[in-house]
């Protein structure tokens, strides 16, 4: 459970973007370099940052997923259509007189 004073910046970091809160910790807006507010507020900012990079990385692999299946279907038809083809050859050619 954060103290009142951890949960104020909780709070205010959860009201910006990634940029804002990386300006405003640059800045000392929570306390200077070293300082307990300025530590904990940056813990919380790499551990937000790590979290959207997760996100990320799991749509990424979710669209690869998609992909390969896509290609494996794609494969399949173009089996058949090389199926199809050799099969009309064949038909052609025995018709042939």
């Amino acid at each position: 459970m954060p103290t009142p004073r951890e949960q104020k910046i909780i709070d205010k970091l959860n009201t910006m973007t990634i940029n804002e809160a990386r300006q405003a910790i640059a800045n000392a807006q929570f306390g200077h370099k070293g300082s307990q507010d300025h530590t904990f507020a940056s813990g919380l900012l790499i551990a937000k940052e790590g979290s959207l990079r997760d996100a990320s990385e799991a749509e990424s692999l979710s669209i690869a997923r998609k992909a390969l299946f896509n290609s494996k279907i794609a494969n399949m038809l173009a089996a058949a259509a090389i199926i199809i083809a050799a099969i009309a050859t064949y038909v052609a050619f025995i018709n042939s007189p």
